[in-house]
């Protein structure tokens, strides 16, 4: 964690046989293809944080292979923000995710093959709008954030599905009110 690693040795962890969790959060990593090769075949991680370094975009298909993946962490510092976001390749296995500074619209039902998602935050001044079914599958979600957006409105149906939703993150958008009976059916 903060440091000013830009670069890692594929074979860095090739010796390591049960990497569980890495954090290379606050550096200057910029290569996702780097990181798949220097991870490729630690497939037993658990905890995985790449955020606030500065990548421009990320393959998501890699994460796929993490059948055990428990919490992601991903994004850029400032700048450049992650677009073309293969959300339905993450694995089903994840109760945290966050993505940062990302880039475009939250895709319709983005999240409908995560069934045990407890924990959703995502930051980004491209995200403009946000589809009432964007999180229709996410009844078991727990805590929600939407940070740093351009979102100016909501649908008033965009949270009755997350019945089990407890905490509720809205910071730093554009929203000038909340829709009367947002969080009623």
């Amino acid at each position: 964690t903060q440091n000013l690693i830009k670069l890692l040795n594929p074979n860095f962890f090739i010796n390591v046989k049960n990497l569980q969790e890495l954090d290379l959060s606050k550096n200057e990593l910029n290569n996702s293809k780097n990181i798949i090769d220097t991870l490729n075949g630690h497939i037993s991680l658990v905890k995985l944080d790449l955020s606030y370094n500065d990548f421009s975009n990320f393959d998501f298909t890699f994460f796929s292979q993490f059948l055990e993946l428990k919490e992601l962490v991903v994004g850029s510092k400032v700048g450049p923000e992650l677009t073309n976001i293969s959300w339905q390749l993450l694995p089903a296995s994840l109760t945290d995710l966050t993505v940062y500074e990302i880039g475009e619209n939250l895709p319709i039902n983005m999240c409908s093959q995560f069934i045990a998602l407890k924990s959703l935050a995502v930051t980004g001044y491209g995200i403009k709008d946000i589809h009432k079914d964007t999180f229709k599958s996410l009844g078991h979600l727990e805590m929600l954030s939407i940070q740093s957006t351009k979102v100016k409105a909501l649908d008033p149906e965009l949270f009755v599905p997350l019945t089990s939703l407890s905490d509720l993150n809205l910071d730093y958008n554009f929203l000038k009110e909340l829709p009367v009976g947002i969080f009623t059916q």
